[in-house]
């Protein structure tokens, strides 16, 4: 799945920018770098899904788990996809 089917199945996501993995990471956030090169196993990626869930209020589905957070997947800014698709749109 690229990143707009994910969010036709999870509009929600479009929330979602590095800025909140950030802050919940820190400086261990890398998005050139896949989550296993990060040092993220499952438990801490499903941490991490928890507290994005809280902070922005909504719930993750688990069948996409694999396609936004697989090991060997580089994070997405779906903001930036969101943004990029509209630019696309308004031909800019």
């Amino acid at each position: 799945m690229n990143p707009e089917e994910i969010l036709k199945v999870c509009p929600e996501l479009s929330q979602l920018n590095f800025d909140h993995i950030i802050d919940i990471l820190g400086s261990d956030f890398n998005p050139q770098k896949t989550w296993k090169e990060m040092g993220f196993d499952d438990l801490d990626v499903i941490e991490m899904i928890m507290t994005l869930e809280k902070k922005l209020n909504f719930v993750f589905p688990d069948s996409l788990y694999d396609y936004v957070f697989g090991q060997d997947l580089k994070p997405i800014n779906f903001t930036a996809v969101v943004r990029n698709r509209k630019l696309n749109d308004l031909g800019i």
